[in-house]
């Protein structure tokens, strides 16, 4: 297995994002490139300088229909998809396409180099409603991240034995459990009418964007290519960062924890 820096990994995510953008072409599902992914192409032409992943996003029926039909269609048997709805031990409530003839370690899960799929919900118009959902969606993460940790706690004796009691509790429930429970409240607002989009299984917390802004896609350069995305962008990525063409501090230009490998030809298929 040979290890390769972050040029090469971004190499092998592109390749993924080809792979997934020709794949939705042929099968009429919409996507566009979406997250840092989008601002990148807008305010860099590619990457942002210190990021090391690609986001795509897709309205929910887009990404109902992919992960029913990339299985059945894909006729690359090393690009796999995993997702929250259809794999129980799937840690993460959006879905990812990952490259098999690679390995990708990161928080203690071996992946195959990838990209990450969000699928974008109908969202309430009322703030108060909006707001609850966020918050939902992060309650369930802080319990899924208790119910993983094996750590040792920290401060005194009372407050490790109520953190162990805590654990105790929520591993009665099944391995990722409260994944799952974020991907199902995330459409609770589908099909209701209503006319906004909501970003519930990510980490942002976008407010009153329009699902007209994703009405229409236009091609956007990315490195040496081009990707869709909104052409309402403006709006998108102004609900996502403010003001996205000013640079953050460099103490907020943080890039994620990784090693990232390429297998060698008699190591593909025999894990």
């Amino acid at each position: 297995m040979r290890k390769i820096g972050m040029d090469e990994l971004r190499q092998k995510q592109m390749e993924v994002l080809d792979y997934v953008a020709a794949f939705c072409d042929e099968n009429g599902i919409r996507y566009w490139i979406e997250g840092g992914t989008l601002l990148g192409a807008i305010r860099h032409k590619g990457y942002i300088p210190w990021d090391d992943d690609i986001d795509i996003a897709m309205l929910r029926e887009d990404y109902t229909r992919f992960r029913k039909e990339f299985p059945e269609k894909s006729r690359d048997p090393k690009f796999v998809f995993r997702c929250a709805e259809d794999d129980k031990t799937w840690h993460l409530p959006f879905g990812k396409v990952m490259n098999t003839e690679t390995l990708f370690l990161q928080d203690g899960h071996d992946l195959g180099i990838n990209i990450d799929i969000f699928p974008m919900d109908d969202a309430p118009d009322d703030d108060a409603l909006m707001d609850k959902m966020y918050r939902k969606r992060d309650r369930l993460k802080v319990l899924n991240a208790a119910q993983q940790n094996t750590g040792k706690p920290s401060g005194n004796v009372l407050r490790r034995a109520a953190v162990y009691c805590i654990r105790l509790v929520l591993r009665c429930f099944p391995d990722y459990y409260f994944i799952r429970k974020i991907a199902k409240n995330a459409v609770k607002y589908d099909g209701k009418g209503y006319e906004n989009l909501g970003h519930f299984t990510a980490e942002s917390k976008m407010k009153h964007l329009s699902k007209h802004a994703v009405d229409e896609t236009i091609e956007v350069p990315f490195e040496d290519r081009t990707y869709k995305a909104p052409k309402g962008y403006d709006v998108w990525l102004r609900s996502c960062f403010g003001d996205y063409m000013q640079l953050p501090p460099e103490k907020d230009r943080k890039r994620h924890t990784y090693e990232a490998f390429v297998k060698e030809a008699d190591e593909v298929g025999h894990e």
